[in-house]
């Protein structure tokens, strides 16, 4: 009776590894993308934007760029690339992406643009002097 019962509880257990059904939307997730490559610039007049062209890695076939963003602290603008992942198929190819960063600030000044990247320096900074 004990190896019956013994037997059961394994046979469960297998059915239930084997029989959860994975849904596609299970394997969505959103990463932060490395900004590989940006177009440097150099000066801006004050009132006037800069747009920075981008190319952004991504994760696989699945990967789509959702956003670009920027966080200023003080006079350094932190950029990061929002990737979001969609479906468990996806082969592991690392796709790149066009994007692109609009730089308008509000003073004049000396600014630093810092693109996350998965360089052991972690970012690709750039220098831009804002005048008016």
């Amino acid at each position: 009776m004990l190896r019956v019962l013994t037997n059961l509880i394994w046979g469960m257990g297998i059915i239930l590894l084997f029989s959860r059904c994975t849904k596609e939307s299970d394997c969505d997730n959103h990463l932060l993308g490395s900004i590989s490559e940006i177009e440097y610039k150099d000066s801006l007049k004050l009132g006037m934007s800069l747009t920075y062209q981008l190319k952004i890695k991504g994760f696989s076939n699945c990967s789509s760029v959702e956003s670009v963003i920027g966080k200023q602290t003080g006079n350094t603008i932190y950029i990061k690339a929002n990737i979001f992942n969609r479906g468990c198929k996806c082969d592991q190819s690392l796709p790149t992406f066009n994007g692109s960063y609009i730089f308008k600030p509000d003073t004049a000044g000396t600014y630093y643009l810092s693109f996350l990247n998965d360089l052991p320096a972690k970012y690709i900074t750039d220098m831009v002097v804002v005048f008016k």
